[in-house]
């Protein structure tokens, strides 16, 4: 099975009302890979959402998001990512690696991905 490792900002300006904002905006985006059916990981539903209380923790985040965005097939990129360093590093990550990459903000990105999941 091919799984789709789902990025996007997080920190934003590194508030707790920030983080939660991107969280909420994630959620929408989770919810149509799960009516969709479409088997992703997303940081925003694991690790971001046990390391938001817990200052200093990025670095910890960022490496274990890291190394399961190299176990993913594909990624997709929620929209905001100009603003966010940290997708910019896994949109690089995934580029470097040959990985299919899927831009959300693009009208047919969901289309796309149940295509390629069926190639």
């Amino acid at each position: 099975m091919k799984v789709i490792f789902v990025a996007g900002p997080f920190r934003g300006d590194g508030s707790r009302e920030a983080r939660e904002g991107n969280l909420e905006k994630a959620r929408q985006y989770i919810r149509r890979f799960v009516e969709k059916e479409i088997p992703y990981y997303s940081p925003h539903m694991n690790t971001s959402t046990t390391t938001i209380d817990f200052e200093g923790r990025d670095p910890f985040a960022t490496a274990l998001n890291h190394q399961f965005l190299d176990y993913c097939d594909a990624l997709a990129v929620l929209p905001g990512w100009k603003d966010s360093s940290g997708t910019q590093e896994e949109i690089t990550r995934a580029e470097e690696q040959g990985k299919r990459i899927f831009y959300l903000e693009e009208a047919d990105a969901f289309e796309a991905m149940k295509k390629y999941l069926k190639d």
